[in-house]
């Protein structure tokens, strides 16, 4: 229902096509070196989709749709090793006030404006637990 045009409805179709040949060309790459495609392509793939997820999700699920934007984003605070492989991304909505702002200034900014998000968490892990919780009450 939102591919409305035929502009975007031509590009739609030629992402499609642009993802089925590079699924093609990863069975093709699976069938002809299988030790090889799943050790050096398919299993960091699936690690690194796990951790891509877990930080991702929290940053805009469960946030009310709002203007201005940012307090429609989530920042969780967590410790510093995460801050520091993170380059300080998990002050999402400080980066979406913020955009242009360099990562390293994120976390000075959150600490100065802790009452302009709405949605703050202190770890990802709880964050998630929380969520399976909530889901779990609601079966």
């Amino acid at each position: 229902a939102y591919m409305r045009g035929r502009k975007r409805m031509s590009l739609a179709r030629r992402e499609a096509w642009g993802i089925t040949l590079w699924i093609v060309v990863v069975l093709v790459l699976l069938t002809l070196f299988p030790k090889n495609t799943l050790s050096l392509y398919l299993a960091p793939l699936a690690v690194a989709y796990f951790w891509i997820i877990f930080i991702g999700l929290p940053e805009h699920y469960g946030c009310s749709a709002t203007v201005p934007r940012y307090l429609c984003a989530r920042t969780i605070t967590s410790n510093w090793v995460v801050r520091y492989l993170m380059w300080n991304a998990n002050f999402h909505a400080e980066h979406h006030r913020y955009p242009a702002a360099p990562s390293s200034l994120l976390e000075t900014i959150a600490l100065e404006e802790m009452g302009q998000a709405v949605y703050r968490e202190r770890s990802y892990a709880r964050w998630h637990l929380n969520l399976i919780r909530s889901l779990m009450r609601h079966k």
